[in-house]
């Protein structure tokens, strides 16, 4: 794992100048920490680094670009987070779950902290997301905060949730249901500009994805599918039916000897042509034999 930080100038033709590395190194190593511009700091929060961290680091942006010496800041997160995500808006910054390494699953948990002339002062519980995702996405718009795709255990997500702000003191109010990816996808990057929203790569059960695709927000908060919750649910419904008999080659294809379910996972005993090997599903009654 790494401390090194690296920069690039991003020219007038779009492209980006040499890689350099910073002579400002992160005091402590971070996979799959997220960060953030706050004031005139750049933010690193959470990831593994060993361990699972609850601890953030900063640094001053200077005024040609470099970085100062990295501190660990006095407020950390409230529970550790990896592979979670994170979104500034408005006067508020707000991380939102990441994986339960006790149990292989997504926390449901969400936390916030109020920016105070660029400080982050303090994280506070904020209302949880319907469903525990980790290696999600998140995007904020007007008074919204989205959170997109991602896993549950070793089940990909399609799911949006949107996040309804109060406006009076940017505390999350309700959590709805925003509309559905094209497809279950973890570990994709997104950018928003203006009203439209591009999900860069990703993968899933079928593989790597090396497309870009994007949706509008139109005037209701609406991502990707502008419909009802219900319709939503339909259109989903609709389109495992129209797999259902399609031939599918499977990378472990034999019977099933054994299954024992533990938390979220069920762990099965297949017997193929090749040998036996035990396998992780997600959490079902598997028919033996």
């Amino acid at each position: 794992m790494l401390r090194s930080i690296e920069r690039a100038k991003l020219l007038d033709n779009g492209q980006l100048g040499a890689w350099e590395t910073s002579r400002s190194r992160l005091n402590i190593p971070r996979r799959c920490a997220k960060t953030s511009v706050i004031g005139n700091r750049l933010y690193a929060f959470g990831g593994f680094g060993g361990a699972l961290l609850d601890t953030i680091e900063s640094a001053a942006i200077k005024v040609d670009g470099s970085l100062g010496a990295w501190r660990v800041e006095g407020q950390r997160f409230r529970i550790p987070r990896y592979v979670h995500s994170l979104k500034k808006a408005s006067e508020a910054v707000y991380a939102f779950g990441g994986h339960n390494e006790k149990q292989g699953t997504g926390l449901r948990e969400v936390e916030w902290s109020p920016i105070q002339a660029g400080i982050v002062t303090g994280w506070k519980p904020a209302l949880s997301m319907r469903i525990g995702r980790y290696a999600h996405n998140a995007i904020g718009f007007k008074g919204w905060l989205y959170v997109l795709g991602g896993l549950d255990g070793i089940n990909f997500l399609s799911s949006i949730e949107r996040a309804v702000l109060s406006p009076k003191n940017h505390e999350i109010i309700a959590w709805q249901a925003g509309g559905l990816l094209s497809s279950p996808r973890a570990n994709f990057a997104v950018v928003q500009y203006q009203n439209f929203v591009y999900l860069v790569g990703g993968t899933n059960t079928l593989g790597y994805y090396d497309s870009v695709e994007f949706a509008q927000i139109n005037e209701h908060g609406d991502i990707g599918f502008w419909g009802s919750e219900q319709e939503a649910y339909d259109y989903q419904n609709n389109r495992v039916a129209a797999r259902v008999g399609q031939p599918v080659d499977l990378p472990h294809k034999g019977k099933i000897a054994e299954a024992i379910t533990s938390g979220s996972y069920t762990y099965i005993r297949v017997i193929s042509p090749s040998g036996e090997e035990w396998l992780a599903a997600g959490r079902a009654d598997y028919r033996i034999g």
